[in-house]
């Protein structure tokens, strides 16, 4: 009975130390990913200004008006 409970107590900390391991790997993941997703909102941001641009220097050589 004894060795049961050493033996079960050493799998509980194996456990839970591996479910830790896991929560901070995950959590260093997460923010590599918002990294990635801020970088992303300001390319698209610079994307829109540039389509932007584009749209009137369009409407400018045509004569067209442009939608806002």
């Amino acid at each position: 009975m004894k060795r049961a409970g050493v033996w079960l107590a050493g799998l509980l900390i194996v456990a839970v130390m591996t479910s830790a391991v896991a929560v901070v790997y995950v959590k260093y993941q997460t923010r590599l990913l918002f990294v990635d997703l801020q970088a992303m909102r300001v390319q698209r941001e610079a994307l829109d200004v540039e389509w932007d641009n584009l749209r009137l220097e369009e409407a400018a050589l045509t004569g067209e008006s442009v939608p806002v």
